[in-house]
């Protein structure tokens, strides 16, 4: 990661051709190579941000579903949808309460 930048565990997951994705305190979106390691793009997605002490607390997360990244912030308390083949911001929708986490499932239809 980039000097001072750090993760939480919501914020780790795989990207649709198998790249590492993580969401850093920097808000950025850093994508890696899990062959050699090395960080091949940095999308900016939310809010730069602090781990909080409390591991049950809110923090922004991080879930992969096909080819989008839904990335939560809680500090606004919205929802992002990043194209991970772009790097683009395709959406963002603002909930009504602070969301803590975020999961979801493929449909077949």
């Amino acid at each position: 990661m980039p000097e001072g930048v750090s993760y939480s565990f919501r914020s780790l997951a795989r990207g649709p051709k198998g790249e590492g994705l993580i969401l850093g305190t920097d808000g950025k979106l850093h994508v890696v190579d899990p062959a050699t390691g090395t960080f091949t793009s940095a999308w900016p997605v939310v809010a730069a941000w602090k781990e909080p002490m409390n591991w049950q607390e809110p923090r922004p997360a991080l879930f992969v579903r096909g080819d989008a990244a839904y990335i939560t912030e809680p500090a606004t308390k919205k929802v992002h949808r990043l194209d991970l083949t772009t790097g683009k911001l395709l959406g963002s929708v603002e909930l009504a309460a602070i969301p803590n986490e975020i999961s979801g499932t493929l449909s077949t239809h």
